[in-house]
């Protein structure tokens, strides 16, 4: 029995055109209606409920609707690739769009309390850099800042606020400080953040998302001295359970009591050539399947295993590949991820 009387797989999987597996958050410009990124309601059902989602959810939650003390500052490390852009793009639409996304949070049996009319910015600074990182903010809060030798004061930042929440939400900001060519107006930019970031966990008014490469790295190095939450994407279930609900549209829901008799056979199958930990293995096929239990070892770069996946899936679907074509007759896809 193939995996399709299990999992049916998305349009866009077998399609000729493919998946676009990078999520850029510069296509929230798009106004053709062709980018996911700006399509709220299709990103969130391409959006998989990982244990760093929950983790980010309840952390937002705990800061909007009780009085608890949390962290104003999100750090999101990670190489490129490992997901911090969608992170990113699902905290947006958290705050823009919010009846799409309570849709989406009550169908996943999640919820999240955030304030509905806070000023929300966005910033891709690779393709969007700033030698001051405060005259963007102060725009957007519909003033400017004051001309100085330094970096705009606390007090004058405050007054610019004043009883709004901000939701500062910034990628690649690691890229937008080096670029930065004057020392001096670097170290400025590097100390507002920190400004900005202390008070974050002063108060609620302003909470900070950033996805940096390095802690060890600006404003990584800076950010690391105060309180904060910190998302790695290291957990190697959920990134196989991303990938299969990216390709599959009723994975989340299909009966995985069902494979059950597929998984024993491979597992019998591979231990009379070696002898393996049959248990253990059928475990890890569980998470993968209809893959190689090695989907996503020394997983690295998301986005590409995504689109060879797809390209594996879409090979069995029109059966161009007589190997795919072999492995659809005993219910599972060779291709799998070594590293």
């Amino acid at each position: 029995m193939g995996y399709a009387a299990f999992l049916k797989p998305r349009q866009e999987t077998i399609s000729e055109e493919g998946i676009e597996g990078i999520i850029d958050l510069a296509n929230l410009k798009d106004e053709s209606g062709t980018k996911v990124e700006a399509r709220p309601d299709d990103f969130f059902q391409l959006t998989y409920p990982t244990s760093d989602v929950k983790k980010i959810l309840n952390e937002i939650n705990i800061r909007f609707s009780s009085s608890k003390k949390s962290s104003g500052l999100f750090l999101f490390e990670g190489l490129k690739g490992s997901g911090k852009s969608h992170l990113l793009l699902m905290i947006y639409h958290l705050f823009k769009n919010h009846q799409i996304a309570f849709q989406w949070l009550n169908e996943n049996g999640l919820s999240c309390k955030i304030p509905q009319d806070a000023v929300v910015i966005i910033n891709k600074f690779t393709d969007d850099p700033h030698d001051s990182i405060w005259n963007m903010i102060f725009e957007a809060l519909g003033t400017e800042a004051k001309n100085g030798t330094t970096h705009p004061k606390l007090a004058e930042f405050e007054k610019a606020l004043g009883n709004r929440d901000i939701i500062l939400i910034f990628d690649e900001l690691e890229q937008g400080i080096k670029v930065i060519g004057d020392p001096a107006l670097q170290a400025q930019n590097i100390a507002f953040l920190q400004m900005l970031s202390e008070l974050s966990n002063r108060s609620k008014q302003v909470t900070m998302f950033a996805s940096i490469y390095s802690a060890q790295q600006e404003p990584g190095s800076t950010f690391k001295r105060v309180s904060r939450c910190v998302v790695q994407f290291d957990n190697a279930k959920d990134q196989s359970r991303i990938i299969l609900h990216r390709l599959f549209e009723n994975y989340k829901k299909f009966d995985k009591a069902s494979i059950l008799p597929v998984l024993d056979s491979y597992v019998q199958l591979w231990n009379k050539h070696a002898p393996i930990d049959q248990e253990e293995l059928k475990a890890k096929f569980n998470d993968t399947y209809p893959f190689s239990p090695f989907l996503g070892k020394n997983f690295q770069y998301y986005d590409n295993v995504v689109r060879l996946s797809a390209m594996a899936v879409w090979l069995n679907h029109i059966n161009h590949s007589t190997a795919a074509d072999a492995n659809k007759r005993h219910g599972c896809l060779s291709f799998s991820i070594k590293g």
